[in-house]
């Protein structure tokens, strides 16, 4: 009673700003509630919105693990496990698979970008203390999503130290088809959003969108300098086709720090073009646009999967290295042509295209095949290098891999 009478003595506009900032307080307590309920691990999920009177946000439900499609199974019969005492013994499942443990004694990442997570299953004979499950065991750091004062909508930050190499949460939503992304691609660029990720790892046949259903990694924003790295984990399904994606701290994350991955970074193999050379100056330091929204909060087309007709490249007049050029949409290729083939190797080595490529690298020019006109050479942002044949290298199956920005 106290309360209302006090607001009745403010002017109009303070009054319905405290008594909205009331409302806000309660419907964001609720959902901190609500997350806190569903989620299935022990660290806590915390919201905070210190910036604006945005509430929850609407047609969002929190899952913890893949929701398939109809007709995708994202649990595809695994029946064997295996019989270490004590992982990791000779046989256990990433040596079945082919590759080493991906974790060290102190359970954190020793395995390089790009190769991929096998941990024990539900038919392993090892317990839940095994040092080779880590990210089934879900996020271990308490998190809050909270507002951002930039105008990047929501974001994550953690409120606990989090270790380099360290398993930070997995990335999860809706598992549909390529052509259903397709179809819903259109959809969200109408809209100015997307929350697609491909399934890239083996093939293209699947996306995740965490659109309407996901967890906090739903609300991680964009950074070209991340502090997050994308992981493809195999645990209760071998099927390439259908990884689960882990983010892992790349480096030292302090308590009260925003969470962000890069949405171009690929989960895909180690590729071959990957040079071990690596120059002796110092790299370059990224070189980000800006801090892109969240998924859901921009248009960043990454991970848009859209409907496309095969656009021609800015020609290499047109072509500027000013710092604040961005793509204004992005199409997926078709058909194979030249033009997709230079993008397939300037996607390869970590660039939109050309563009961005000599807008990073701060370069008036880019080694091409004289006989072919293909890209020869590319310096990624660590200073490595990626040499190219001079015959095409994009297969038919990698073609709708290719995005195709316009300016």
């Amino acid at each position: 009673m106290k309360l209302r009478n006090h607001v009745k003595t403010l002017k109009p506009a303070i009054a319905d700003y405290v008594v909205k900032k009331a409302k806000q307080r309660i419907a964001l307590q609720r959902w901190t509630e609500e997350l806190n309920r569903k989620k299935n691990h022990k660290a806590m999920i915390l919201v905070e919105n210190t910036v604006d009177l945005e509430g929850p946000p609407l047609d969002f439900y929190y899952i913890n693990e893949y929701k398939p499609a109809p007709g995708i199974n994202v649990l595809n019969g695994i029946t064997t496990g295996c019989e270490c005492a004590d992982c990791p013994a000779e046989k256990c499942c990433p040596k079945e698979a082919g590759f080493i443990l991906a974790y060290n004694k102190r359970k954190k990442l020793k395995i390089q970008p790009g190769l991929p997570i096998y941990e024990c299953n539900s038919y392993c004979r090892c317990g839940p203390d095994c040092p080779n499950r880590i990210v089934q065991k879900g996020t271990p750091y308490s998190l809050c999503i909270f507002r951002t004062n930039n105008g990047r909508g929501w974001g994550v930050k953690t409120l606990q130290k989090i270790k380099t190499n360290s398993f930070v949460m997995e990335y999860v939503g809706e598992v549909i088809t390529s052509e259903e992304a397709e179809r819903r691609g259109q959809f969200y660029d109408n809209q100015g959003n997307t929350y697609l990720f491909d399934l890239d790892y083996d093939s293209d046949e699947f996306t995740v969108d965490a659109a309407r259903y996901g967890n906090v990694s739903h609300f991680v924003n964009h950074s070209c300098d991340p502090n997050l790295q994308v992981f493809n984990v195999f645990i209760d399904n071998l099927d390439l086709r259908l990884p689960r994606i882990a983010l892992f701290s790349t480096r030292t994350i302090k308590a009260g720090e925003e969470l962000t991955f890069d949405y171009q970074m690929k989960g895909t193999p180690v590729d071959r073009h990957c040079e071990l050379m690596v120059t002796q100056e110092e790299p370059d330091p990224p070189t980000c646009v800006e801090e892109k929204p969240s998924l859901g909060e921009s248009s960043m087309p990454s991970k848009e999967a859209l409907n496309t007709e095969d656009m021609k490249m800015p020609k290499d007049s047109e072509v500027t290295t000013e710092a604040d050029i961005k793509p204004k949409s992005v199409r997926r290729a078709k058909t194979w042509s030249d033009v997709v083939e230079n993008l397939y190797r300037f996607q390869q080595a970590g660039y939109r295209d050309e563009v961005e490529y000599k807008q990073v690298k701060q370069v008036e020019q880019v080694d091409f095949w004289p006989e072919t006109g293909f890209v020869k050479k590319l310096q990624r942002r660590d200073n490595t290098f990626y040499y190219y044949n001079r015959q095409r290298e994009c297969e038919d199956k990698d073609v709708r891999k290719v995005k195709i920005y316009v300016y």
